[in-house]
C-alpha cells in the first residue's frame, strides 16, 4: 500500500498525520532524499507500525541503504530529546513546562 492509500485510511484522530503525509508528498521544494528521508523519520517517530510499514515500502526504492538508515537514526534521537532528555531534565517533572 502507498503512502498515500495509507494516509488517506487514517481516522478522523489521525487527520494531522493524513494532511501532513499529504502535503509531504506533494512538497515540491525538498529533493526526494530530503523527501522520503523526511517521510521515514516521522514514520518510525509515530511508532505507528502500519505507518512505518508503508513508509518503509515506499521509501526501499527511493533511499539508499545509507539515507534509510539516518532516518531512522534521527528518528530515535526524536525519541530521546523529545521523551528521555525531558524527563531527566533537572528541576522538571514530566508534564510540567
Amino acid at each position: 500500500m502507498s503512502l498515500k492509500e495509507f494516509a488517506g485510511q487514517l481516522p478522523d484522530f489521525a487527520k494531522d498525520i493524513r494532511l501532513n503525509v499529504g502535503s509531504l508528498l506533494n512538497e515540491p521544494v525538498l529533493n526526494d532524499q530530503r523527501k522520503y528521508g523526511l517521510l521515514l523519520a516521522c514514520a518510525h517517530g509515530t511508532g505507528h507500525k502500519p505507518l512505518v510499514e508503508a513508509a518503509e515500502a515506499e521509501c526501499a526504492s527511493k533511499l539508499s541503504p545509507e539515507a534509510a538508515n539516518a532516518a531512522r537514526a534521527a528518528a530515535a534521537v526524536m525519541a530521546m530529546n523529545n521523551v528521555y532528555y525531558r524527563f531527566t531534565a533537572p528541576g522538571r517533572e514530566p508534564g510540567i513546562s
